[in-house]
């Protein structure tokens, strides 16, 4: 059983039942980087269940790996995002999928194409968090789910999980070969150059297209 707390930028690591974490961060984030954030899929394709707990804002990386966890458990104070085209870049991680699984087309274009951090309350009705929970109830929520899966017969559940993922993920390769290509284009761009610079100048960026 994988389970982690996402306060903020970093994942924190719980006892119950660890053989493997990710920490992550976040766009502006002060957390320091213990793992590559090309690995934020790799709770999607991890043997074992995965379970992420969330409280704050998780974005960029954060998200993207809230994303590839099979549960998520938000506190009431978390706002959830992908925030990579107000960077004048593409959606990367791996994550266009998988967010399309959780919350369908329209709402997987609202969340990548906007850039807004979305409350646990609309996430949860929108499908992409499975339970929100007062903050000072989060790790209680956590760990219950955690035992739960934990006391499971794990060869059944590890082979649940994949044909399930297998079937829900089937067309996924059809778009992650994008990622990186995708990534040269708009990082070439005016556009990049000039929402790095709106970024650094603390102001809005003005966008043209090229």
């Amino acid at each position: 059983m994988l389970c982690g707390r996402l306060i903020g930028t970093r994942l924190i690591p719980r006892d119950v039942r660890w053989e493997l974490w990710l920490p992550a961060i976040a766009y502006g984030g002060s957390a320091p980087l213990y793992a590559l954030v090309f690995l934020s899929p790799s709770p999607w394709i991890a043997i074992q269940p995965t379970i992420c707990a969330v409280q704050g804002i998780a974005t960029g990386a954060g998200g993207c790996i809230t994303s590839a966890c099979d549960f998520r458990i938000g506190a009431d104070n978390a706002r959830i995002g992908y925030g990579e085209v107000k960077f004048g870049i593409n959606l990367m991680w791996n994550a266009v999928p998988i967010c399309v699984h959780l919350v369908g087309p329209a709402r997987a274009k609202q969340m990548i194409m906007t850039g807004k951090l979305f409350d646990a309350t609309t996430l949860e009705r929108w499908g992409f968090l499975d339970q929100v929970v007062p903050l000072n109830q989060l790790e209680a929520a956590a760990g219950a789910m955690a035992e739960a899966y934990a006391a499971l017969p794990p060869i059944s559940v590890q082979m649940i999980k994949r044909s399930i993922n297998n079937v829900a993920g089937a067309l996924d390769r059809a778009v992650k070969h994008m990622d990186a290509d995708q990534w040269l284009l708009s990082s070439l761009s005016e556009d990049y150059k000039e929402a790095v610079g709106a970024f650094f100048d603390k102001r809005q960026p003005t966008f043209k297209g090229n």
